[in-house]
């Protein structure tokens, strides 16, 4: 029985879990203000982002015997990829000389003969890591964010984990380590970006 399906996102549970997660559902819904993780509902099919059916069924999954999603599943690695591509590409927009490329070199003390040694001496490594990057957030995000979800709520659920996830683990390392602020906001404005960028991907993907 497939409990969560969305555009291949799919979750395979025993029929004794669906019941309980209708009731669930049923109840998040009846809230107009907070509609809760259901992105498409009908009287016969729920529709979740994997991560939040996950959770949503866990307890009950583990009392009758279901088959739990792993770490790899119902992911749309195609989709991943593009997103891992278009954030490679606007990161390079974003620290290139048209946009914050010269501003991010000052406050981090480079020269232009500093950077242009820097990536003589390792660029394809540290394109290699950028990619490399770029994809885990991708990947990440694809647990959350469903193809064919509301774009809206997937933006606000992106901010929310930028805010609490990038935002606060680098704060300390600008604070400890005596980073500007002009720093601070170039990059995390650049994270913010990505992330709405993918999210906006994800919920438009077919």
């Amino acid at each position: 029985m497939v409990l969560s399906k969305a555009a291949g996102w799919a979750l395979n549970v025993s029929e004794d879990v669906i019941p309980y997660i209708q009731e669930d559902m049923i109840q998040c819904r009846k809230n107009p203000e907070n509609p809760g993780p259901v992105w498409k509902f009908s009287e016969n099919s729920i529709y979740l982002s994997p991560a939040v059916a996950l959770e949503a069924a866990k307890p009950h999954i583990i009392q009758t015997g279901g088959v739990m999603m792993g770490l790899f599943d119902g992911i749309y690695y195609l989709a991943v990829l593009v997103a891992a591509v278009l954030s490679f590409l606007l990161g390079w927009l974003w620290y290139s000389p048209m946009l914050f490329g010269k501003a991010w070199m000052t406050e981090m003390g480079m020269t232009k003969e500093s950077m242009d040694k820097a990536q003589k001496e390792g660029i394809g490594k540290m394109m290699a890591m950028g990619f490399l990057i770029a994809f885990l957030t991708a990947f990440y995000l694809a647990h959350y964010i469903a193809p064919g979800g509301d774009m809206m709520h997937a933006i606000k659920w992106g901010l929310f984990a930028w805010i609490g996830l990038v935002v606060t683990t680098n704060a300390s390392d600008y604070i400890w380590g005596k980073r500007s602020m002009k720093l601070f906001i170039i990059n995390m404005t650049h994270h913010a970006v990505v992330i709405v960028m993918v999210c906006i991907l994800f919920t438009l993907w077919k």
